[in-house]
C-alpha cells in the first residue's frame, strides 16, 4: 500500500481536527510524516541498496560514504 505525501498530510490533518496550518505548520507535517516513513523503512528494511569501497590491506576502519547506513550484509 501507498499513500501520497498529500494523502498523508490531509489525513493528519483530520486526525488533529485541524483543517488548515493554524497550529501545526505545513512544513512541520511534512517533516514529521518524512521522519516517520524514514523510520518505517529501516525498521522494515525495505529500503536497500549496494555499495562499493576499494579497500586496503591493513587498514581497519573507513568512514562510509552514506550516513543512514544501518547494517552491512556482505563484505
Amino acid at each position: 500500500m501507498s499513500i501520497t505525501q498529500a494523502a498523508a498530510m490531509a489525513s493528519a490533518r483530520a486526525r488533529l481536527d485541524e483543517p488548515s496550518s493554524t497550529y501545526w505548520s505545513d512544513t512541520d507535517l511534512r517533516r514529521w510524516i518524512n521522519e516517520i516513513a524514514l523510520d518505517m523503512a529501516r525498521r522494515t528494511e525495505s529500503l536497500r541498496g549496494t555499495y562499493s569501497q576499494t579497500i586496503t590491506v591493513g587498514t581497519s576502519s573507513y568512514t562510509p560514504l552514506f550516513t543512514s547506513t544501518t547494517n552491512v550484509y556482505r563484505v
